[in-house]
């Protein structure tokens, strides 16, 4: 790791104070009446997730010493770590909590378990990753960014174990390698993950994700195992909630609420990235979110004041600020109308 590199990604001002907010006040997170802005129409709608790494913000604060530029390898856009924490900014691909991997699959990639639900890892266990600017299958990481994100190199034909062998396939790497490929995903690992079950590469540039045992990116959402059964957790594994007072569907936890309680926004499109495998794309076929396993269905948008917002089925979800980790389900039953869901889309019960 030699030529590391870290980037950071300016977040807005207002959201970097929600999440810097330590303190709750008992009155706000008890609220069961907030403000109500008027309703207005939502769509189900395609959405880009180029610029979607607002999520790894929720994991560790940790800032890793190897992540590639925000160009992925230009120089001149690159700062050191230290830079990075003396200006204050989020740092890209923060470390992502995770559990050492209990593998099954083969000798080429196997499975573990994660913030995430479970991922994909390479034979040493070392977690992989998908780049949503490989497009047609190829791989589209060279130079300093195949020095950050190495290819997944086998030899011969993949070796899944007890995986479906059908999902997995090889393409040449940028310099001429073997590297694994799930469905029409080139497979990397992260030159800043130090050993298995780490997952800083995690949403770095809004361009890298893990994958599931399925091949299916997991960046929006995805399912994971907590206290409280399997529930909705965002791409960082933090869970996600819903709010019994939103009636038809539409949001209503603003302001005050909404400090405690963020909603899940969503990116705004970016030019040059696939957020889908290119022959759905070329097909002219709506494209698929980013929601790992989980029914791509479910998932809509609606409006709420601080931009459009992720729902599942008829629930806005939100986080929430009181959830430090991974896993925490500290606003399961607040007030008696916020509730982690599952990936069915129904409130799990105390």
């Amino acid at each position: 790791m030699n030529r590391s590199a870290v980037f950071v990604v300016e977040m807005g001002a207002d959201f970097r104070r929600l999440l810097a907010r330590n303190s709750i006040d008992e009155r706000d997170i008890m609220t069961t009446n907030p403000s109500i802005r008027p309703k207005r129409g939502h769509a189900h709608i395609a959405v880009p997730l180029a610029a979607f790494a607002v999520s790894a913000a929720f994991a560790s604060s940790a800032v890793t010493s190897a992540a590639p530029s925000a160009a992925y390898g230009d120089p001149e856009t690159t700062v050191t770590a230290t830079d990075a924490a003396a200006e204050g900014t989020a740092t890209e691909g923060s470390a992502v909590e995770g559990s050492a991997p209990a593998r099954v699959g083969g000798s080429s990639v196997g499975v573990a378990q994660s913030a995430v639900g479970p991922i994909l890892v390479d034979a040493n266990g070392m977690t992989l990753y998908m780049f949503t600017k490989d497009v047609d299958g190829e791989s589209a990481c060279a130079g300093e960014c195949s020095a950050n994100w190495p290819a997944a190199v086998i030899d011969g034909e993949p070796d899944v174990g007890d995986l479906d062998a059908a999902l997995f396939s090889t393409v040449a790497s940028t310099d001429g390698a073997t590297m694994l490929k799930v469905g029409d995903w080139p497979l990397y690992t992260f030159a800043g993950d130090a050993a298995p079950g780490d997952m800083n590469g995690q949403a770095v540039g809004g361009v890298w994700w893990v994958v599931t045992p399925q091949g299916n990116p997991i960046a929006l959402a995805s399912s994971a195992e907590t206290s409280l059964g399997d529930v909705l957790v965002d791409a960082s594994g933090m869970t996600l909630y819903m709010f019994k007072n939103d009636a038809d569907g539409e949001a209503t936890c603003v302001d005050d609420c909404a400090t405690n309680w963020p909603p899940v926004l969503m990116p705004a499109p970016e030019e040059g990235t696939s957020t889908v495998p290119a022959d759905s794309a070329a097909s002219g076929e709506e494209p698929a979110l980013f929601v790992g396993d989980l029914d791509p269905a479910l998932f809509s948008v609606v409006d709420h004041p601080l931009g459009p917002m992720l729902k599942f089925g008829d629930w806005p979800l939100y986080r929430f600020a009181g959830d430090s980790a991974p896993g925490d389900v500290n606003g399961q039953g607040v007030g008696d109308v916020w509730f982690a869901v599952s990936p069915d889309g129904t409130p799990v019960s105390n």
